[in-house]
């Protein structure tokens, strides 16, 4: 059997579908989810991702070091920005210092943003539409996998410890 991360367009296969059949033919994937509005009183671990927006980072519903200690132990975090105050991109950029990244107070990000290359977590998108979004100042530029031209980050990745983060400039793409 291959593996997941192999290729879909084979050598050996001249129409191309042994991985597609291969593929389709595994058992689906079944995920829960449990959505919290107010402060997160829950052990993180027993989640495989997190997904937070930035407004509730900023508002305190988890504390900073419990999910940078969940991502360090291999747990996955994907960050969704979103335009707003100013006051929130410099509380957002306070939330995120330690991971060496920031939020530039430069207005909303809106467009269409193409991926740099063959980025492997954004190989299924040709470009991204971006509306009301915020851009990322990553420290770390092979981190950005989509920008907006000016070497801010649309979408980066980053590892943390054991785990991944993935910061997204608003929900819009998903």
């Amino acid at each position: 059997a291959s593996s997941l991360g192999e290729s879909l367009f084979a050598e050996g296969d001249p129409l191309r579908l042994r991985r597609l059949a291969e593929l389709l033919s595994l058992p689906p994937h079944y995920y829960a989810n449990d959505e919290v509005w107010g402060p997160v009183e829950r052990d993180l671990d027993g989640y495989s991702i997190v997904v937070l927006p930035a407004e509730v980072a900023t508002l305190g519903a988890i504390t900073r070091q419990e999910l940078l200690d969940y991502v360090a132990g291999g747990g996955s975090l994907l960050l969704l920005g979103a335009a707003g105050e100013s006051a929130i991109s410099e509380t957002l950029t306070r939330w995120l210092g330690p991971i060496g990244v920031s939020v530039p107070s430069a207005g909303a990000v809106a467009g269409q943003f193409a991926a740099h290359g063959r980025v492997e977590v954004a190989r299924h998108w040709n470009d991204f539409r971006i509306r009301e979004g915020c851009a990322f100042a990553v420290e770390d530029e092979s981190a950005i996998a989509v920008s907006d031209g000016s070497g801010r980050a649309v979408l980066a990745t980053l590892s943390y410890g054991l785990g991944r983060m993935a910061l997204l400039a608003s929900p819009t793409p998903l």
